[in-house]
């Protein structure tokens, strides 16, 4: 049985690992603020939000999928479709780049070379997860991160330049992930995969199967993307770059939350899984379960959203320079979005487990039309704020509707 102890470890890792991630692209943010201009930070950041809802896509949950499928499949048939998938997804961002702004075109197209190499090092940790490494997850993104932002801010502010900073921190993350990431994931997968061979499935079209469980999670999870990316679509066009490089780095305060919960809720996978069948961790069902350690998770994380609201009111000028200040408007739709994140995590995450696959596409949906809908009457009177406001209603949009689905499913079972 997974117990509280090793899921805090897991949990400690993994979000450890996701930090990594993050923080190594805030870095390479925080550097372009303060030796570029705000137009560079905005053509960044659009390049960025072009690039993540069809990465996000191309991942097709494959990581949750390995972890949760009722089959069991070789790992080189997961790679396989992740290959082709952000082969196929950078293809659609240079072309959205092409037909949207030809200007960019080039930048997209590094971002995407990028983007294929933190899909494949995320399906690697799907293995090392299952099989309780997730140190070496934290250490391959840990050092992946910091010898990319060292190599690429060397190159920034030697040559002033986006692209070439973007093409050096590709290069080096491409080796630290080969190095640090899929080599102590394809060692442990070759010891593991001959010894249980019987255990794996004998479906004839592993790639079909694998495709027909990821397809609806990349569609509902590209979806979840647009609701980041959404907002900078229309600050571009009703405000400019400029007001899209504020959004981009106020956003950050919010990601640190969504990655912590995100993480949290990705560790508690072993242990929901459990829930399902045992009576004495779930007594009153899995939706009583999954209710009750969300409202929990809500409880401890609202004094800690206020006070890293406050901290970030006066650390943002500081690190971005002084034409970059949280103001209370944009601060209260922030917090709002992030007491929202534990019940949209761990629902999600009941979803998955379920194999209610599908239905991440209806949830999804529903997000991005609140979002949509939102964005179009608040952003062009409340500019950054009215983009938060519409950022905090799709991810309200998408907890009560995840959480109604699944106490509907558990009603129909009984």
């Amino acid at each position: 049985m997974t117990s509280k102890k090793s899921w805090a470890r897991d949990t400690g890792w993994l979000f450890g690992a996701n930090l990594s991630k993050t923080a190594g692209l805030l870095v390479i943010l925080i550097v372009l603020a303060r030796f570029t201009t705000a137009e560079t930070v905005g053509r960044y950041a659009l390049a960025m939000a072009i690039t993540a809802p069809i990465f996000v896509f191309a991942q097709l949950g494959l990581k949750g999928i390995y972890l949760t499928h009722k089959s069991a499949f070789r790992f080189s048939r997961y790679l396989e479709v992740q290959l082709f998938a952000v082969l196929s997804a950078s293809l659609l961002s240079v072309a959205v780049a092409m037909i949207t702004d030809v200007t960019l075109a080039i930048t997209v197209g590094i971002v995407s070379l990028i983007k294929c190499v933190d899909a494949i090092s995320d399906l690697y940790s799907g293995p090392l997860q299952s099989h309780s490494k997730t140190n070496l997850i934290f250490n391959g993104f840990f050092f992946t991160a910091i010898s990319s932002a060292v190599i690429s801010i060397a190159v920034l502010i030697a040559t002033h330049s986006l692209e070439l900073t973007l093409v050096a921190l590709f290069l080096v993350s491409l080796l630290a992930s080969l190095i640090l990431l899929w080599r102590p994931g394809n060692r442990i997968l070759a010891a593991f995969e001959k010894t249980d061979n019987a255990g794996l499935s004998k479906s004839a079209r592993p790639s079909r199967d694998i495709l027909r469980a990821g397809l609806p999670i990349g569609l509902g999870g590209a979806l979840v993307a647009l609701l980041a990316s959404m907002p900078q679509y229309f600050l571009s066009v009703n405000f400019g770059a400029d007001a899209v490089a504020h959004f981009a780095i106020y956003f950050y305060v919010f990601a640190v939350a969504d990655i912590f919960l995100g993480t949290v809720a990705q560790g508690w996978i072993p242990r929901a899984r459990q829930a399902r069948t045992d009576d004495n961790i779930a007594p009153r069902g899995f939706f009583h379960f999954l209710a009750k350690t969300a409202f929990l998770w809500t409880l401890l994380v609202t004094p800690v959203a206020i006070i890293g609201l406050i901290l970030s009111y006066y650390l943002i000028p500081v690190i971005f320079g002084p034409t970059f200040q949280l103001s209370i408007a944009i601060a209260i739709p922030i917090g709002v979005a992030i007491l929202a994140l534990p019940y949209a995590s761990f629902s999600n995450i009941g979803v998955i487990i379920q194999n209610m696959y599908s239905h991440t596409i209806t949830l999804s949906v529903i997000a991005v039309l609140a979002s949509f809908v939102a964005c179009a009457l608040l952003i062009p009177d409340y500019e950054i704020s009215g983009a938060f406001w519409a950022l905090a209603i799709s991810a309200v949009a998408r907890s009560i509707s995840t959480m109604f689905l699944l106490k509907r499913e558990e009603l129909k079972a009984r």
